[in-house]
């Protein structure tokens, strides 16, 4: 240090273990005069140092709540930024989730369209097997009418020719009886 209170660094290793001379008295009353303002410039430095901590204990302070102010707005720019990517997220699942629900309604659909489809066919079939049941009931039908008919007919000429049979033999026989009763007649 100077005899100003500033400091000049370190002592050089030769200072160290140098041979201060002895000071005459002329020296000596300047040096106590110095030493007076020695302990003025040590409150001085105490002061500066004083007032230098402070200074640096409010830059620290400043620079800690730069670095919280930082830090919050890294925090919030990440909570941001997982938020948006969240937000992403869900909107993809959804985007999926409606995908997958339009590919299941549209099998549904499908699937829907093809039993009913098959359906149709079946009730087509159905109908078109019921139908030639039909003809061929009413076909059988009508040949079992026809047959009936022609049996009817048949028995209906049988009869009749029975009954001009019948009346010709009754026609007989009582031609024959009336002969027997003019053959007895002649007789008696």
């Amino acid at each position: 240090m100077s005899s100003n209170g500033e400091y000049h660094g370190p002592l050089a290793p030769e200072a160290v273990g140098a041979v201060v001379p002895v000071e005459p008295a002329a020296e000596r009353a300047a040096a106590t005069a110095t030493y007076a303002d020695v302990g003025t410039r040590v409150a001085r430095i105490i002061t500066a140092a004083e007032e230098a901590s402070a200074e640096i204990r409010a830059d620290a302070l400043a620079s800690a709540e730069r670095i919280r102010a930082d830090a919050r707005e890294h925090a919030d720019r990440h909570v941001a930024e997982r938020k948006l990517e969240a937000e992403r997220i869900v909107a993809e699942a959804e985007e999926s989730t409606r995908g997958i629900r339009a590919a299941a309604e549209a099998y549904a659909t499908r699937c829907r369209h093809d039993a009913e489809e098959e359906a149709e066919r079946i009730v087509t079939e159905a109908e078109a097997q019921a139908f030639e049941l039909v003809q061929a009931a009413q076909r059988e039908a009508n040949r079992v009418a026809e047959e009936s008919r022609r049996r009817i007919e048949e028995l209906e000429r049988e009869a009749r020719a029975l009954e001009a049979r019948r009346a010709l033999v009754l026609d007989q026989l009582r031609d024959i009886a009336s002969q027997l009763f003019e053959v007895e007649g002649k007789a008696a």
